[in-house]
């Protein structure tokens, strides 16, 4: 964020991690300890934040608490506050606290986890705050989309940070972990902020020129939104021989997205229709569930049809002229 240009404001209870963080900016940052369990220190800090900075656009809730894996007996009420204050109330403090300095066109991106989406054994508070994290998000997003204000989540999978619980206990738990992520290794902490800096609207020549390109869903490292390397999006071309032609590789990057992202409408309305076969025969069809969905997939699919059709229109015009100039007799 820093390097596109944003004025940073940052708080956090950890003063020696809050001086490496401001150490990696290119402008000097607010620098503030806070304790995001306190109510009054969040609104103290978005307050000191507004005086010295004139406005905030974008709020980043992003402190937490790594679980340890307990069973619900050997827990405490220490350890729920714990992790409930600082992952669940933090978010809520900090963006009731920023809502009123909002302006339109303004932004909110929370941090969730792979563990707000799926449970696990061990982890049923962290799993609470999490999951809590996601419908908060849901929620504000409803409230605040009619104020032109964006909020949104991402839900990291395994990510390679001092305080991630493989990497605490050693080098075979995080084989362990690198094990369960296709990719075969964790994500870093850069990967997440691309995410971020895309969702925040700070990233819009992503595109054209960085190495991310985000595509919505879930992949290797665990991410809602995942940034795919741009030399791999020759991977995307192959699957259709009309992408070969296109030079540009904006093009192929979004020509790319719609042939991942059409392919996975087409499963997704073959497993729908296989769901619906199976309701009919066992006689509880639920039209409101599994036809809507059904109905909604295949007219995804024909879009995705529709749009390659035009993208393989162009690129065969396109060949056409580049041939046809070919032809014409050079000039001296």
């Amino acid at each position: 964020m820093s390097a596109s240009g944003a004025k940073l404001a940052l708080g956090d209870i950890d003063k020696a991690g809050l001086d490496e963080t401001a150490k990696l900016c290119g402008t000097e940052p607010l620098v503030q300890i806070v304790d995001v369990a306190s109510s009054e220190a969040c609104s103290k800090f978005v307050d000191s934040t507004v005086e010295s900075l004139g406005r905030i656009d974008f709020v980043f809730n992003c402190a937490g608490v790594n679980p340890t894996s307990l069973a619900l007996t050997d827990t405490s009420d220490e350890y729920w506050d714990k992790l409930v204050n600082t992952n669940l109330k933090g978010t809520y403090s900090i963006t009731r606290a920023a809502i009123p300095h909002l302006q339109p066109g303004a932004s909110i991106v929370n941090v969730s986890s792979i563990m707000g989406l799926t449970a696990a054994k061990g982890f049923a508070i962290y799993n609470a705050t999490k999951f809590g994290i996601i419908g908060f998000t849901k929620s504000m997003a409803l409230e605040l989309g009619s104020s032109q204000i964006r909020v949104n989540a991402i839900a990291p999978g395994y990510i390679d940070t001092p305080s991630n619980a493989g990497v605490v206990a050693g080098p075979e738990a995080v084989k362990k972990q690198e094990a369960q992520v296709s990719m075969g290794r964790m994500g870093t902490p850069a990967e997440v902020a691309d995410v971020v800096a895309f969702l925040f609207g700070l990233a819009r020549d992503l595109l054209a020129s960085e190495r991310t390109f985000l595509a919505w869903t879930r992949t290797g490292l665990g991410f809602i939104a995942l940034g795919v390397a741009l030399e791999k999006v020759e991977a995307f071309a192959a699957i259709s021989p009309t992408l070969l032609h296109l030079e540009d590789s904006r093009t192929k990057i979004a020509a790319g997205f719609l042939v991942a992202s059409g392919s996975a409408c087409v499963g997704h309305g073959l497993i729908r229709y296989y769901r619906v076969m199976r309701q009919l025969q066992r006689g509880v069809f639920q039209p409101n569930v599994s036809g809507v969905n059904l109905v909604a997939a295949t007219s995804i699919a024909i879009a995705f049809a529709g749009t390659l059709l035009v993208i393989e229109n162009e690129a065969s015009r396109s060949k056409s002229l580049v041939e046809e100039q070919d032809k014409q007799p050079t000039k001296k």
